[in-house]
């Protein structure tokens, strides 16, 4: 029993896939209304040209309905309210980054260029001709 559980773990062991870090380096700008804001925008900007951004968007509508009513007259106002909220998410780790320029772009607005070094993280796998194979014999005991 406990030679078939140790074959189980080794074997689940053997067919893990290593995952690897490549350093990917990238320029990216950002914009805000101080120098912090805008390296921050600029270095997400960054992860999410190497990792993907996933975005979830939600819209919530509602409407309102006000009657008044007078011995001679009624009134009756009707409202509807729209609202949509669209976050975006990019996840990765950053391990440099160069501030290559900061400037003024007008309204109080500043733009950051950055150069990134990004980790991208592949699963390393073989190819189909160098898979590892595993041959099982069952015998009679």
């Amino acid at each position: 029993m406990i030679r078939r559980a140790l074959f189980i773990a080794a074997f689940i062991l053997m067919s893990a896939r290593p995952v690897m870090a490549d350093p990917v380096e990238v320029d990216a700008t950002g914009t805000g209304t101080t120098r912090e804001e805008a390296v921050a925008q600029a270095l997400a900007s960054a992860v999410a040209q190497v990792s993907g951004v996933s975005i979830s968007a939600m819209q919530a509508s509602s409407m309102k309905l006000a009657a008044q009513a007078s011995d001679d007259s009624m009134t009756v106002t009707l409202s509807k309210d729209s609202q949509t909220d669209i976050q975006t998410a990019a996840g990765g780790w950053i391990r440099s980054y160069r501030i290559e320029d900061v400037r003024q772009i007008g309204n109080g607005r500043l733009e950051a260029s950055v150069r990134v070094t990004v980790e991208s993280f592949k699963a390393r796998t073989a190819g189909a001709d160098s898979r590892r194979r595993i041959a099982v014999s069952v015998t009679g005991d």
